[in-house]
C-alpha cells in the first residue's frame, strides 16, 4: 500500500468525484464563473483546473481538475491554458486574477538561469506564484517550458491565517507541472512548495 506522500495528485473529470451532493450545484457555479471570467480575459477556454487545500483546481473543455489532496477546501483555483510561444522569444506566463482591482495582471518570461528572478523586497502577489514555479524547476531540472495563462480565484482574503499563501505555492506549482507535462508525487511536492515558498521572503512555507 502507497504513502499518502508517494501518492500522485489525482486527476478528475467531475465535480461530483470532489464535492458532496449538497454543494456541488453551487462549486459548479464557482467554476463556471471562473470560467467565464478566463475566457473574457484571455479570449479562449480554459485546459484545466488546479487545486489545494489551504491551512489552490483545474478544469477546462475536458473538465479535468487537478488536486493535490481530494476532498480538502480549497483556497485558491487557478485556471490554466497553455499556449504558443513566439519563435525566437522566450516562454511567458501572464497571471490575471478575478480580484484584479486589489492583484492587476502580471507577466514575466522564463529565465533560462533560475526559471524566475523573485524579489523578496517587494510584497507582490505574483511572488508567490513564481516560487511555485521556480521550485518545479529546480526540483526536476527542467530544460525546456512552455508559456500559458492563468487566472487565480480564491475563496478568503490574504493574511487571514488559513495559510493562503502556502496554499498559493502548492497550486502554482501543481499548475506549473501540468502545463509542463510533468508531475510530482503528493510528497515532493509539497517539499518543492515549502522550500520554494521561502524565496518570497518567508520562513514558514508549508
Amino acid at each position: 500500500m502507497s504513502t499518502l506522500s508517494s501518492e500522485l495528485p489525482p486527476t478528475v473529470s467531475r465535480l461530483e468525484d470532489i464535492y458532496s451532493d449538497n454543494v456541488v450545484d453551487f462549486q459548479r457555479k464557482r467554476y463556471t464563473s471562473v470560467r467565464n471570467a478566463f475566457i473574457k480575459r484571455f479570449g479562449t477556454d480554459p485546459q484545466f483546473f488546479a487545486r489545494s487545500p489551504g491551512r489552490v483546481n483545474l478544469i477546462g473543455r475536458t473538465a479535468q481538475i487537478y488536486l493535490l489532496f481530494s476532498r480538502k477546501p480549497e483556497l485558491k483555483k487557478i485556471a490554466v491554458s497553455v499556449k504558443q510561444t513566439p519563435a525566437g522569444s522566450p516562454p511567458s506566463i501572464t497571471l490575471a486574477n478575478t480580484a484584479g482591482d486589489k492583484y492587476p495582471d502580471r507577466t514575466f518570461q522564463h529565465e533560462e538561469d533560475g526559471a524566475v528572478t523573485i524579489d523578496s523586497t517587494i510584497h507582490e502577489w505574483s511572488n508567490y506564484f513564481k516560487c511555485g514555479y521556480k521550485g518545479v524547476f529546480e526540483e526536476l531540472g527542467l530544460k525546456s517550458a512552455v508559456s500559458f495563462d492563468c487566472l487565480v480565484d480564491g475563496t478568503v482574503p490574504a493574511g487571514a491565517g488559513t495559510s493562503s499563501s502556502s496554499a498559493f505555492v502548492c497550486c502554482a506549482a501543481l499548475a506549473t507541472l501540468t502545463a509542463n507535462g510533468q508531475t510530482m508525487n503528493k510528497g515532493q511536492l509539497t517539499a518543492t512548495a515549502i522550500r520554494s515558498e521561502r524565496y518570497a521572503g518567508v520562513q514558514t512555507g508549508g
